[in-house]
């Protein structure tokens, strides 16, 4: 479902890097998704680096001292490339989120799409093929989320949709945050890393994600990030045929996170 070209991007190996990712509380996501907040997720991280691009997040402060024993430092979030082995963390994380969907009343990913052999099996090419990458915080699978060089030509269809093809572009997948950590904007942190990455790997010109048709809290909360809807896939069959896209600021310069 994600084709992608190898030659063009090829992930770095599979080393963990640690996330800059000094969080405040924040907002609640009710505003911007129409949705009730998740419950809190801890409110420290270890600061470090997204790969080699600098976090948009400042540092936390250090934990204050208790007496003559400090505080324990808690673990960083970490980013890696996700292998095959990860399956299973992968189906937890999108069960997770089916389950608080369903809660909310939502019908997003309510049933495998076209049914649960082939979603596996989709899951696992992306695995395969070195698309996905995994946020863990120690050994907890915190966010995940999948990335391709190159569109489905089943849902990003000439006429149907309105950016031109043929422009280089990073296109998103099954981008997930555990309900745990829901709320602090980690996935609009690997929304800016992705676009960042393909923008210096292959000259990527914009981010582009196809978002569940009949979820337009979500439609709202991509809106919120700077997207702009481009068109329907054509197959009313296709659950997730609601199709948006960002501009990547040229190299040198920054997007802020959305407020």
């Amino acid at each position: 479902m994600e084709p992608t070209n190898p030659s063009i991007l090829r992930p770095q190996p599979a080393q963990p890097v640690a996330l800059g990712l000094g969080l405040a509380p924040a907002a609640p996501i009710t505003a911007r998704t129409g949705l009730p907040p998740a419950p809190a997720a801890p409110r420290w991280f270890q600061s470090g680096r997204f790969s080699s691009y600098p976090s948009p997040v400042a540092p936390p402060r250090q934990p204050a001292r208790v007496g003559v024993r400090s505080l324990r430092q808690p673990e960083p979030l970490q980013l890696s490339l996700a292998t095959p082995g990860d399956l299973e963390v992968i189906l937890d994380l999108i069960e997770d989120a089916r389950r608080w969907l369903k809660a909310q009343g939502k019908d997003q990913w309510a049933e495998p799409w076209p049914d649960e052999k082939q979603r596996d099996a989709r899951v696992l090419r992306g695995l395969v093929n070195e698309k996905t990458w995994i946020i863990r915080q120690g050994d907890t699978a915190v966010a995940t989320v999948t990335m391709a060089n190159r569109h489905n030509p089943d849902v990003w269809v000439k006429g149907a949709c309105e950016c031109d093809l043929a422009e280089r572009a990073v296109y998103l997948h099954r981008l997930i945050t555990a309900r745990k950590y829901a709320g602090h904007r980690l996935g609009e942190l690997l929304i800016k890393w992705a676009g960042e990455r393909a923008r210096a790997e292959y000259g990527a010109r914009w981010i582009r994600i196809d978002v569940w048709t009949a979820n337009t809290d979500l439609h709202r909360y991509y809106q919120k990030l700077g997207f702009a809807a481009c068109g329907r896939c054509p197959d009313p069959s296709y659950p997730s045929g609601a199709l948006f896209q960002k501009p990547l600021p040229k190299p040198g310069r920054s997007t802020p996170l959305a407020k």
